[in-house]
């Protein structure tokens, strides 16, 4: 069908722009909220990935979000490219690779096409930090809206997590305030806009963004995640190669 289309295009523009001859694994799914799931125990993960699973809400799995989480744990496949439907629970197994990552002394970053979505998830981390006992961080960050997260930290799996949002916009004058902060590069989970790997908007250059979280954040950078094929489509620099 004419969604499946846009899956596979979707997946195979990434594949051609990803570097190396590493294997990628493929996932393309049609998964519903009705599917089946299957209890997490039976993945044969080690103690750490079944608590930081268990952190992200996945005791049980759908079958789109077992296929993802094998894959994630499969040192293998080092490249992972799912889609599936709105609400078709592709979220949570990328919040556990990003723990993953974290928790082997590695960091992330999340990419998303759109504040909207970047505050979504940001709640989804904002609870995972209350339900581990953690510090909540939250402030008006955009004058035009309610108090929202905007970062935290936690501890979950025997490891320690900070994460913390990050975008670009002329009216936010909370949210360089924050940037302003050592709180960011500090963080092991970074929520993004892309325009903060373009250009930002108050014309400068993302080079001073990643000046100010350090040649060693970028360095101990392991993990990537685009969401949403607008991400890319509406940024045309932005390519894995690039990256």
């Amino acid at each position: 069908d004419e969604w499946t289309q846009r899956a596979i295009a979707t997946a195979v523009g990434v594949l051609l722009h990803a570097p190396g001859d590493d294997k990628c694994c493929l996932l393309i799914r049609t998964a519903h909220a009705g599917d089946d799931t299957s209890d997490a125990a039976a993945l044969g993960a080690g103690v750490r990935d079944l608590e930081l699973l268990r952190t992200c809400g996945l005791q049980r799995l759908r079958p789109v979000q077992r296929e993802a989480v094998e894959a994630v744990l499969d040192p293998a496949a080092p490249h992972v490219v799912l889609t599936a439907p709105t609400a078709g629970g592709k979220t949570r197994p990328y919040l556990f690779a990003c723990l993953r990552a974290a928790a082997e002394g590695g960091r992330a970053v999340v990419l998303f096409p759109m504040k909207a979505v970047l505050f979504e998830v940001a709640q989804a981390f904002a609870e995972m930090t209350r339900q581990c006992g953690g510090t909540e961080q939250t402030r008006v960050i955009d004058p035009r809206s309610r108090e929202r997260p905007y970062g935290g930290d936690f501890d979950a799996g025997g490891a320690s997590f900070r994460w913390g949002v990050c975008y670009g916009a002329e009216h936010d004058a909370g949210m360089h305030a924050v940037e302003q902060a050592d709180f960011l590069a500090e963080c092991n989970v970074l929520l993004y806009t892309p325009d903060k790997l373009g250009e930002n908007a108050s014309g400068s250059s993302s080079e001073q963004m990643v000046r100010r979280l350090g040649p060693r954040w970028v360095r101990d950078l392991t993990l990537l995640v685009i969401t949403r094929r607008t991400c890319s489509a509406g940024y045309p620099a932005l390519r894995c190669a690039c990256l």
